[in-house]
């Protein structure tokens, strides 16, 4: 039986036949590749009925429409590159601090083409491919998400690239040292980048291969396009403050559940309830109080502690309460609608603090300026992280529309208390 193993679109061809081995030169002006456009089998996210469902996945054809190489894995909003040397300072949350990229090449690919089909041979093939499928969904729906167009959001950054397993080392006081990092995925501010770092043995399905993590990842992208306008101002990634960092997860949380329907962002990658849990803003069993009280007595039995991601929890938690008042469903064109709203809201809260006439916002606004950067690096919730919550929400609502604006209030008022969303920063916003 005759079968044909393509390593690239043009390097060689390899028959096998019983008893023999033939290799043959590709000829270069042969079209040896099924596109563009390229059929590929990949693993397809399927959309969760509810939000608290975790979404099934299928290995599928798919077309990949924005991809102009195969053999490049790439097209013109995104590339992806294998391999490569990144060297940086801190891995904060699944954002990336001070990077160092060099080399990475395409990769070389192991596949089968049948009926006009990619079929991967190996893992890397498969995951590679699923990749390019999951950046290239959340690609096309940038106009239903941000109203923005795909070349709007890379105006000021031009093409993204993803990069997939590079080794990676820390850098410290002048000196460097190799470390072999695994689950997770990350996105690199500034340069528009993003990581898919090795699997690991405990994931259920690889976070590289999860449209879920790869859609929160692409949600950091539009956070610091709509927030921060591109721009982080004095402050750099590891001086971000840590409610912004928090709400900055939390609104990658709410990209990945417009994107697949579920707000259980982890568990079907790693099912181990004391990591999925904190994540699943559908059922959340905390409140900003309980942080601030978990903060102070240390104690084991609370079911968040600490993290950028229990802020972020809270703040997806409450868009989707808002969501759910408001009488919406969970399907698509709901969920983009709310996407929507979220990121229309979201590019005038920056301007909505520095303009707001409260001792909160006042507060908010200096650190924000980086007169106090390094302020808060720890996970101890205190007054000034308050009103740098307090002040964020304020504005958030405030350039909410009118159909938005109180069921906002009234969710981040029940999750957050007078402590996160204080009634000063309030009163003129909320009916």
């Amino acid at each position: 039986m005759l079968r044909i193993i393509q390593l690239t679109s043009c390097a060689l061809r390899v028959f096998l036949l019983p008893l023999l081995f033939l290799q043959v030169g590709c000829n270069p002006d042969e079209p040896s590749d099924p596109g563009p456009p390229y059929q590929a089998q990949v693993l397809v996210t399927k959309t969760a009925a509810s939000e608290s469902d975790v979404p099934r996945l299928s290995l599928e054809p798919k077309t990949l429409s924005l991809m102009t190489s195969l053999k490049n894995l790439e097209g013109p909003y995104f590339k992806i590159v294998f391999g490569g040397e990144l060297s940086i300072t801190d891995i904060i949350g699944s954002q990336i601090s001070n990077p160092r990229f060099k080399g990475g090449r395409a990769p070389l690919l192991r596949y089968e083409i049948v009926d006009g089909v990619v079929v991967p041979r190996d893992y890397t093939t498969l995951a590679l491919l699923s990749a390019f499928y999951q950046y290239e969904q959340i690609f096309s729906s940038l106009q239903d998400l941000t109203g923005l167009s795909k070349d709007q959001v890379l105006a000021d950054s031009g093409r993204m690239e993803v990069l997939f397993e590079p080794s990676i080392s820390i850098r410290s006081g002048g000196l460097s040292a190799q470390f072999i990092q695994k689950l997770n995925a990350a996105y690199i501010p500034g340069v528009k980048q993003f990581v898919l770092f090795r699997r690991s043995a405990i994931e259920n399905v690889p976070l590289s291969l999860n449209q879920q993590v790869v859609a929160h990842e692409f949600g950091h992208a539009l956070f610091e396009l709509g927030f921060y306008q591109n721009k982080f101002g004095r402050c750099n990634l590891d001086q971000q403050q840590f409610v912004i960092r928090g709400v900055n997860e939390g609104f990658a949380d709410i990209v990945s559940w417009s994107a697949t329907g579920s707000a259980d962002v982890l568990r079907n990658s790693l099912s181990i309830d004391e990591i999925a849990d904190p994540r699943n803003f559908s059922a959340v069993a905390f409140d900003y109080r309980g942080l601030i009280e978990d903060n102070a007595r240390e104690s084991d039995d609370k079911a968040c502690r600490g993290s950028i991601y229990c802020i972020g929890t809270l703040f997806a938690s409450s868009v989707l309460q808002a969501h759910k008042a408001l009488g919406k469903s969970n399907d698509e064109t709901s969920r983009r609608a709310t996407m929507k709203m979220v990121y229309d809201s979201l590019k005038g809260t920056r301007a909505a603090i520095d303009t707001a006439n409260t001792s909160v916002a006042r507060t908010a606004s200096s650190m924000l300026e980086g007169e106090d950067c390094d302020f808060s690096m720890d996970e101890q919730l205190d007054e000034r992280d308050d009103a740098l919550m307090s002040a964020f929400l304020s504005a958030f609502a405030s350039q909410a529309s009118a159909e938005w604006r109180p069921a906002l209030c009234q969710s981040f008022a029940a999750t957050f208390g007078s402590q996160g969303f204080d009634p000063e920063g309030r009163s003129g916003v909320c009916p």
